[in-house]
């Protein structure tokens, strides 16, 4: 059996991933300055490309570059990676656009505290009934 005791009062700390695209990380950080996101904080923000840094800078949060310059590097990409979320204490991550596959290792210590926002999960328009079968 697997438990563990969270309290409402204390914030969680989200750790955002991204890769080159901003949107995702603007629209988390300008909800957190706007006191939308009131029970959390943001101590890290952890990318595969340096391109996110200076918007990182903007909003006071520290930035970590993880690049993978070549094949075979991925265990070590996701080590480091691993240490950063222990040395900033991360509650759960948030994938913003981040476009790399993680281990199936990885994947197992981190699926029930991982949110992934990909914006090709979100549907780009209504249909109607598009579900039902022909």
């Amino acid at each position: 059996m697997d438990w563990r005791i969270s309290y409402k009062q204390q914030a969680k700390r989200m750790a955002i991933l991204v890769s080159k695209q901003d949107h995702c990380l603007y629209d988390i950080l300008i909800r957190l300055k706007s006191n939308e996101l009131s029970n959390c904080e943001i101590p890290v923000i952890i990318s595969n490309h340096p391109d996110l840094e200076s918007v990182a800078k903007m909003f006071g949060v520290p930035f970590r570059c993880l690049p993978i310059a070549e094949k075979g590097q991925k265990q070590l990409q996701e080590e480091a990676l691993e240490r950063i979320l222990e040395e900033y204490n991360i509650d759960f991550l948030v994938l913003a656009r981040y476009m790399q596959i993680f281990s199936k290792e990885f994947c197992e210590r981190h699926w029930r505290h991982t949110i992934n926002i990909h914006h090709s999960f979100l549907p780009a328009f209504e249909v109607s009934k598009c579900f039902c079968p022909s």
